[in-house]
């Protein structure tokens, strides 16, 4: 079958440089998501962490929440994206572990989860793709 738009295709624009511009831009806004449910829902995350103390559970829900919005914000500019790439998988697959546990600190279903993690899984082999601070592989 013929493809019905092969201009799209032409010089590989899209699988090289525009689709994981997108997943990047994506999977940040997942990132910011997931920041501003835990700002609101500080006390209530940091009540689950109950081996901590009450002031040293906010401090880390702060931490967690800092490093949200830091994974974001690199990977929507796209600076160091295959090593926050890493960071990210190793967070969804850490969620998809403690997600039973620790259900307001992950707020997002596993599916989420897992679709997070593959994408980042992409992100890691095609790197930044197009508008991006990363050099080109």
């Amino acid at each position: 079958m013929l493809n019905p738009f092969p201009e799209l295709l032409a010089f590989g624009l899209g699988s090289y440089f525009l689709v994981p511009a997108i997943l990047r831009i994506t999977i940040a806004t997942v990132f910011v998501y997931l920041a501003l449910t835990h700002f609101k829902n500080k006390r209530v995350v940091a009540s689950e962490f109950t081996m901590l103390s009450h002031e040293m559970a906010i401090w880390a829900v702060g931490v967690a929440i800092l490093a949200e919005f830091a994974v974001a914000a690199l990977l929507f500019v796209g600076a160091f994206t295959q090593i926050v790439a890493i960071v990210a998988l190793v967070g969804c697959i850490k969620a998809l572990i403690l997600k039973k546990k620790f259900s307001s600190l992950y707020p997002l279903s596993a599916l989420a989860y897992t679709l997070v993690g593959v994408i980042a899984l992409s992100l890691l082999f095609t790197g930044a793709g197009a508008f991006a601070f990363d050099l080109p592989l």
